[in-house]
């Protein structure tokens, strides 16, 4: 069963998402794809791998100022090997560079928050 269906008032979702949403960052991971599993079948032998994570909480607050905003959240990031190795390149779009077209501050601050959110996960990630 999915979690909107587990719940069926705001309080209840509210609820089942903070039980499941822990860890300082607040994001979930909800899909991951290896690209480094298929690409060596084309040369590639790098180790690539493309996350998807976000939280419902973190998305409602710029999905009600416009729904388009639900195209951008959840977030992405790509991890990639370098080339040359040892160490990694993670790349990803700020949020509020791709969800924020026309005039719109609710949604801008909203947006900018998650930006904070998900440049602080992106720096502890790398930080030694």
């Amino acid at each position: 069963m999915t979690l909107a269906k587990e719940a069926t008032t705001q309080a209840e979702y509210v609820q089942k998402v903070e039980e499941r949403f822990v860890g300082e960052s607040g994001f979930m991971l909800f899909y991951e794809i290896d690209h480094g599993g298929w690409l060596p079948r084309f040369g590639i032998n790098r180790r690539t791998v493309r996350w998807i994570f976000g939280n419902p909480l973190i998305a409602i607050t710029m999905i009600r100022h416009d729904i388009t905003a639900g195209l951008f959240a959840p977030v992405e990031v790509l991890v990639t090997e370098k080339e040359s190795r040892p160490g990694t390149t993670i790349a990803y779009l700020r949020p509020s560079s791709l969800m924020v077209i026309e005039e719109n501050p609710p949604l801008r601050e909203a947006a900018k928050a998650l930006d904070e959110k998900l440049d602080a996960l992106i720096a502890k990630a790398t930080s030694a």
